[in-house]
């Protein structure tokens, strides 16, 4: 009889081993888990903070006002001569403001670059939403 008490403690504790490790090996589980869902979300962090901030030249900034304000003029005339004050305001505060006829440290994209009949090169630059310099 003692030898039957031994094994059936012996099988019990087994039985209780087994959930131990069942119970620990899903414990490692979740907190790798959670580990990597924390170093995945430090990632997004990180890619939001390296985004630069570009600071736009004054000037620039001036350009791009008057020429939305007059865009806005000009979508609310009735007629061409309207439309024309609009234009003539938007050159007056462009001339006003830009000092010299050139600019420095713009920002913007180049969105075309080809060359026209006269083999001459023709250059596209966004500088905003709905503002294009081409030459």
């Amino acid at each position: 009889m003692v030898n039957i008490f031994i094994q059936d403690c012996y099988v019990r504790n087994d039985s209780n081993i087994e959930k131990m490790l069942t119970i620990k090996k899903v414990i490692i589980i979740i907190a790798f888990l959670f580990v990597i869902i924390i170093f995945i979300a430090s990632i997004g962090e990180t890619k939001k903070e390296d985004k630069p901030t570009i600071a736009y030249p004054q000037n620039e900034i001036t350009f791009i006002d008057a020429n939305n304000n007059a865009m806005q003029q000009a979508e609310k005339a009735e007629n061409d001569m309207q439309k024309d004050k609009a234009l003539n305001e938007r050159n007056k505060i462009i001339c006003a403001n830009m000092g010299k006829l050139s600019v420095d440290d713009w920002v913007g994209g180049i969105t075309d670059i080809e060359s026209n009949s006269d083999g001459h090169g023709v250059l596209e630059i966004k500088i905003s939403e709905t503002i294009y310099i081409k030459t």
